[in-house]
């Protein structure tokens, strides 16, 4: 699967949920292996258990970021450095 067909990433125990517009997967990896996989130009991790592709985002209201129609949190921990990243 090429990295450019993900959406976002969720940590889910012992796997990773991955999903892409057409499907979700779950390898058997963990989440902080997986990330280290990802490049870090194209994704961003915005919670403890989420990872986003930043092509992907639709918009961002508040502590919240929307991919297409997934609304995914932006942890305390992770959103100055989410919002510098972006320009914003």
């Amino acid at each position: 699967m090429p990295f450019k067909d993900i959406l976002y990433a969720e940590a889910s125990g012992n796997y990773t949920r991955i999903v892409t517009p057409q499907h979700t997967h779950m390898p058997a990896i963990t989440f902080s292996g997986f990330e280290q996989q990802l490049p870090a130009a194209q994704f961003i991790r915005v919670h403890r258990s989420f990872i986003i592709n930043k092509s992907a985002i639709s918009h961002i209201e508040g502590n919240r970021v929307f991919i297409h129609r997934i609304e995914i949190p932006i942890g305390s921990n992770y959103k100055d450095s989410f919002l510098k990243e972006l320009g914003l």
